[in-house]
């Protein structure tokens, strides 16, 4: 019998009518540690998004557009494919609209964000329905279970984050002083990094640790709690957190002590903050939800964060163009693989002392599997590359100091007209974004338009976003900035880091993408406003034997040609003679 199956059976037996499985752990991140893979064990499906609905005789995945090919192949025939679309249905409207008198829905109200446990909250009061907080039999059945990490996190100095512990413990003071508020509780795993100067590798690729923090404040004072596992610290770990006055508490003590607050206003990140721990405060006064003020303050980056991300993305353009080179030159010569190949990128990046980790698993997807946004090899699935058609290589690291996440589309051999039609076009995105200019208070939505017109004139599109923000040696994908259609009230900011990512997928034939980090710096101000721009972080060549020159107009040569002197005036001096040759062919002028 299935596990949903054996499911669905102890659903009749508790009279459970919606059993909701996601993705996310008790700080509702967006990459968790293997402990947390609960949908992943019962569904099959491994993408990092997506939310798992068990009915009593039915079940279904939703998930966006990005893991729709990988979804489809991964998951069983019992479990229905449910795509979101922008705009479109989740999870919750479907019980909302399919909910009968007298349910009982059931989840991990520890998994599960607020603003979903509210709605779903909602949804059972006007059907007199129930909800079920702590509904384990998913987990019941994980008999093999990985355990919770246990890994000792590490302390940064101010050369590397460019500002004390002290003085972002004291923003937080000023924040919650401004904002009339006693607590603010700190929950995502990389505000918490940020805010302590520590980093950790308790999730894969993301230098982050498992902690809650609680900051009081109290007399113009803060009072910071921090609830972590105390077996991760040890002696100088605990001796650095004294002198900022920070007790520590186990890691679980935090939902009864919330539960004893009371009279007071509690600041929290509603997105960030599961459904228990929002319970639990209901009893402590007023709760006010707001983006998190160290998201904030993280998401600007300090001139010193500025300079670490710029230095490594040299360090991190030698290894993608070593991989470029060995690629180009062995293809047809050597046995490649996409595994294979993605193993030599992360060798050549493992060459510089201050590699960490990779930023996240490396994509590499040769011919349609370059298709599926997120794909991600494995035995089954490798394709041996060889010399024709395009191998999309989308890959990041994470150095002591700076986070990159590159994708390069390469030709590995007789490019047909429609795929250099389709990455020229993408091209003409990236570049149309990476040149724009904009004043001040621009948001993402705005933004997008300068990549998606581009597409649309040749009637493409995509379904991903455009760009997401980036972290200084923390997650590769940082909250609150991103270039979307979706609306998104944070306006760009000097100092921000975004990736600029179009593409174009073609289901059963090949995926093209091109994506920079880049920053955004200020332009000019004059009696019209305050302009900003943005500046390429990432210094890697675009292969030009995909490029349709006629499809270009003389701005969009100029621009890629400006781009490709600037890569090889300072990725070349780093390199040894042999790819150095190759980098000054491939970023030759057109």
């Amino acid at each position: 019998m299935s596990y949903i199956n054996q499911i669905q059976e102890q659903m009749k037996n508790d009279n459970v009518n919606y059993y909701i499985i996601p993705t996310e752990d008790d700080h509702l991140s967006e990459y968790v540690a293997d402990y947390f893979g609960l949908r992943s064990f019962v569904s099959g499906f491994t993408g990092s998004a997506g939310t798992l609905v068990i009915e009593q005789d039915k079940a279904g995945l939703w998930t966006d557009s990005r893991y729709f090919l990988q979804a489809a192949e991964q998951l069983p025939d019992e479990i229905k494919l449910q795509k979101m679309i922008q705009g479109q249905s989740s999870y919750i409207d479907y019980i909302e609209k399919n909910i009968k008198s007298g349910s009982k829905i059931a989840f991990n109200a520890r998994c599960t964000s607020t603003s979903d446990g509210i709605r779903l909250s909602d949804i059972a009061k006007k059907t007199n329905s129930t909800l079920e907080l702590e509904y384990f039999v998913a987990d019941a059945l994980w008999t093999n279970r990985p355990q919770l990490p246990a890994n000792k996190p590490f302390v940064l100095s101010e050369d590397i984050t460019g500002e004390s512990v002290r003085a972002k413990i004291d923003y937080i003071g000023t924040v919650l002083y401004d904002k009339k508020c006693d607590y603010f509780l700190a929950t995502k795993l990389d505000d918490i990094a940020y805010l302590l100067n520590m980093r950790g590798n308790d999730v894969t690729c993301n230098p982050v640790f498992y902690a809650f923090m609680l900051i009081q404040n109290y007399a113009h004072n803060t009072i910071s709690t921090l609830y972590i596992d105390q077996l991760k610290l040890d002696e100088n770990l605990n001796n650095y957190l004294a002198q900022y006055n920070i007790t520590v508490k186990n890691y679980k003590d935090i939902y009864d002590d919330l539960a004893d607050i009371e009279n007071s206003t509690i600041l929290i990140d509603e997105q960030a903050t599961n459904y228990m721990l929002f319970n639990k405060m209901l009893k402590s006064g007023t709760i006010i939800g707001g983006t998190s003020p160290i998201t904030l303050k993280k998401v600007i980056k300090n001139d010193i964060e500025l300079a670490y991300m710029k230095k490594f993305h040299k360090i991190d353009a030698v290894a993608m163009v070593k991989i470029l080179h060995y690629i180009k030159t062995n293809i047809g010569i050597e046995p490649m693989s996409e595994i294979s190949v993605a193993d030599k990128l992360e060798e050549f990046r493992r060459e510089d002392k201050n590699f960490v980790d990779l930023s996240f698993e490396t994509i590499a997807g040769y011919k349609d599997h370059g298709a599926i946004v997120h794909y991600e090899a494995n035995e089954q699935s490798n394709y041996v590359l060889e010399n024709s058609s395009m191998l999309l290589l989308d890959s990041g690291a994470q150095y002591l100091g700076a986070t990159t996440d590159v994708t390069r589309t390469i030709s590995l051999g007789n490019p047909t007209e429609e795929e250099r039609c389709d990455f020229t076009t993408v091209l003409k995105a990236h570049l149309s974004l990476g040149n724009a200019v904009f004043k001040e208070g621009t948001i993402g939505m705005q933004l997008d338009i300068f990549a998606k017109s581009k597409m649309w004139e040749q009637h493409l599109d995509f379904g991903h976003g455009t760009g997401h923000g980036v972290g200084a040696f923390l997650n590769v994908h940082e909250a609150p900035i991103r270039i979307s259609p979706a609306y998104n009230k944070v306006a760009f900011r000097p100092g921000m880091v975004v990736s600029n990512e179009p593409g174009v997928y073609k289901s059963g034939k090949h995926g093209v993408r091109i994506e920079n980090l880049i920053y955004v710096a200020q332009d000019e101000t004059n009696e019209f406003g305050n302009f900003l721009k943005f500046e390429d972080l990432t210094l890697v060549p675009i292969d030009l034997d995909l490029v349709d020159v006629t499809m270009l107009t003389d701005v969009e040569k100029n621009q890629l040609n400006s781009y490709h002197k600037r890569v090889f005036e300072e990725i070349a001096p780093l390199l040894d003679n042999e790819t150095r040759a190759f980098l000054e062919n491939a970023t030759r002028a057109i």
